[in-house]
């Protein structure tokens, strides 16, 4: 240990390797930066603290068709509860509840009453969110579309039983799930039915 310290730094192998190159890459930071930038960092660095999202609830969106992008972030849960989250430049935040963990978030220009994406008032925010698809139209409420509700398949839920039993081993359980999303029965012998 003392004869990698002694060769490589005090971070090991990679902690030398990488810290000596991203030392040495970076240019020299001023000790005082501007109040100006200081203070802008801190605001950005204080709104953006509590957005917590994936990457698939995201967007950059031209929300109003005037060539001004804002970023729109999907919040599955925070202090507010689930949120659609905008922000704009440094500085403005807007948040909207929403009644569930957002899933995924999309934009898209629709052709509403013949405006298109880039008509009056920009594209449409879709978040999906629960079993509904939320569309967001000049970020109030505009269309809800929610699947009705439908039992679940006696087969598939017979092998999620057994697999919380451990009656099933994970690869059997991926195939046979697999041959039932694609419509191809079995028996629960693992053999091929019809």
């Amino acid at each position: 240990m003392a004869a990698a310290e002694e060769r490589w730094g005090r971070g090991g192998f990679w902690g030398g390797f990488w810290g000596s190159r991203c030392r040495d890459s970076l240019p020299p930071q001023r000790s005082d930066p501007p109040a100006a930038l200081r203070y802008g960092w801190r605001l950005t660095r204080t709104l953006l603290a509590g957005l917590c999202s994936f990457p698939g609830c995201m967007a950059l969106v031209d929300l109003h068709g005037d060539g001004d992008h804002k970023l729109v972030v999907g919040v599955p849960r925070g202090p507010g509860g689930p949120r659609l989250a905008v922000v704009r430049g440094a500085g403005s935040m807007r948040s909207l509840a929403l009644p569930e963990a957002p899933a995924g978030l999309g934009a898209f220009g629709p052709a509403f009453g013949g405006a298109g994406g880039s008509g009056p008032g920009g594209p449409a925010v879709v978040v999906a969110a629960g079993p509904a698809l939320f569309v967001y139209r000049n970020l109030r409420p505009f269309f809800k579309f929610a699947l009705p509700p439908r039992a679940p398949e006696p087969l598939e839920r017979d092998l999620w039983l057994q697999a919380e039993q451990d009656q099933i081993d994970p690869l059997t359980l991926k195939e046979m799930l697999e041959d039932l999303r694609w419509g191809r029965p079995r028996d629960f012998g693992g053999r091929r039915r019809g």
